[in-house]
């Protein structure tokens, strides 16, 4: 009796360190495959896009913005605005059923902003642009985190969407930027 409790003790033990050790090996890793066209590229029924790419001020990083526009005319005061970050991964996954329902209700300008790769990530510049300078004092209050990603997400925009089109586009065009809403032209 006590050698078979002691025996599937042991083999208990056994099945846990070979489970452990089988899960230490596959840590989370994207799936770095070259993405195929994605919704920007075919086209929608629901929304046109606009593809812009910039360089950064050192010419080191190298990103793409996609501005989806929906076909519906926009309502007084302007559309509202959803940015997104990891724009390779999320225009290869917007379907043209979520676009279908977006423009059914209150649509949004969609601003996804990326890297000029065909991989879903840039890794080497999404390190870059996502931590902190060296000698930055961390956040430790999670709240104040949230708070700097939505900041740096809106300074990108800024930086690269608002600031070269603002000289391209009439002042009644960005009207609505101050309301963080966009007119259509």
């Amino acid at each position: 009796m006590y050698g078979r409790q002691y025996h599937n003790k042991c083999y208990r033990m056994a099945l846990f360190l070979v489970s452990f050790c089988f899960s230490a090996l596959s840590y989370a890793q994207p799936d770095m495959q070259p993405l195929g066209p994605n919704i920007a590229d075919k086209g929608s029924g629901y929304y046109h896009f606009r593809v812009n790419d910039f360089q950064s001020a050192d010419g080191a990083r190298h990103y793409r913005v996609w501005t989806a526009i929906p076909n519906k005319a926009a309502p007084p005061s302007g559309y509202p605005v959803l940015y997104m970050l990891d724009g390779n991964a999320v225009m290869d996954r917007l379907p043209e059923a979520l676009l279908k329902q977006l423009a059914d209700h209150s649509p949004p300008v969609i601003v996804a902003i990326g890297y000029q790769t065909n991989l879903p990530f840039d890794l080497n510049g999404r390190a870059y642009d996502y931590t902190p300078a060296p000698g930055t004092e961390l956040m430790t209050i999670r709240r104040r985190r949230r708070r700097e990603s939505i900041a740096m997400a809106v300074k990108i925009t800024r930086v690269f969407i608002v600031k070269p089109a603002a000289g391209q586009r009439s002042a009644s065009y960005w009207r609505g930027i101050s309301r963080r809403r966009w007119n259509k032209e």
